[in-house]
């Protein structure tokens, strides 16, 4: 096990330039740092051996261990939570294009963290399309059943109405697929679905102090709308259109070449992206040769 890892921000620089060092250190003491330049590096004993020369510079030193853990995995999160103002119903959606339907659980989008107990979620799994929702009697799974084909674009929107705890999920395909099925829905009541507080919305992961459950593949358009939204509904926001009620819309076409995600929705949640997603993709409406104007979106 390395108890000392790190890296450095670039591998060169001109005379006068700066490369930082980024340390981790599971040490119990301080560690020491040296700058050497190395004329033979081949440990083999048959060989010179190891030959550093120290440089002078001003370099190096005694520094404080501390350990900095990594955050694997790319998300996207708003920069404030979301106002709800007490909406009687909200629903999640996205277009998608998954790479690994059926590698575990993956988030596309959420409102909080229901497996922490606050907030609901829309995710993928091996058995499709699902939304978490937090209970009374702990977070709740509602799934189509249905396993996703990968690299195949799908629109996933789940609804929760809190009043009477009615909820529902569907996947379907953006096109008629030979040996795919268009459309699954699945439709619950659960008791004690808890109405989320106002929380930051988050695509391809939940929570936020420790992401998780990180989605692998293309998200288009994520939304949030504090209204049930159907499938007219689904294809005008695909489209950038905007139906009553849409809170969040974040629009990945926009900034493509900056870690900011631009909100077109009536909350104005703009927000970031994390860990350096890949931007620019080929989006939903470039399929089968068709061409559409717009720009190409994706996470």
């Amino acid at each position: 096990m390395l108890l000392i890892t790190g890296y450095v921000d670039r591998l060169s620089a001109r005379p006068g330039g700066t490369i930082a060092f980024k340390i981790s250190s599971q040490l119990r003491a301080d560690y020491v740092a040296d700058l050497v330049r190395i004329r033979h590096g081949d440990p083999n004993p048959a060989g010179p051996g190891m030959k550093v020369e120290p440089v002078d510079i001003a370099f190096g030193g005694t520094f404080p261990s501390r350990s900095q853990a990594v955050q694997l995995g790319s998300w996207a999160v708003t920069e404030a939570p979301v106002p709800l103002d007490a909406a009687p119903t909200l629903t999640l959606g996205a277009t998608i294009w998954p790479t690994l339907p059926g590698d575990g659980r993956q988030t596309v989008v959420a409102l909080g963290d229901p497996d922490a107990g606050d907030g609901i979620a829309l995710e993928i799994g091996p058995d499709g399309a699902a939304l978490v929702v937090a209970t009374a009697a702990g977070p709740r799974r509602l799934a189509t059943g249905a396993p996703l084909s990968g690299r195949t674009w799908y629109r996933l929107r789940a609804t929760v109405d809190f009043a009477s705890g009615a909820v529902s999920v569907t996947q379907a395909t953006v096109r008629r697929l030979p040996g795919v099925e268009p459309l699954h829905t699945a439709e619950a009541v659960l008791p004690g679905v808890a109405r989320p507080a106002d929380a930051p919305f988050t695509a391809a992961a939940a929570g936020t102090a420790a992401p998780a459950r990180f989605f692998n593949g293309k998200i288009e358009r994520p939304f949030l709308a504090a209204a049930a939204v159907d499938a007219a509904d689904h294809a005008a926001i695909e489209s950038g259109g905007m139906p009553a009620g849409v809170l969040v819309a974040w629009d990945f076409g926009r900034g493509i070449d900056t870690e900011r995600v631009f909100d077109a929705g009536l909350a104005g949640r703009h927000g970031r992206v994390v860990n350096l997603p890949t931007r620019g993709m080929m989006g939903a409406h470039k399929l089968l040769g068709e061409v559409v104007d717009g720009v190409a979106q994706g996470l």
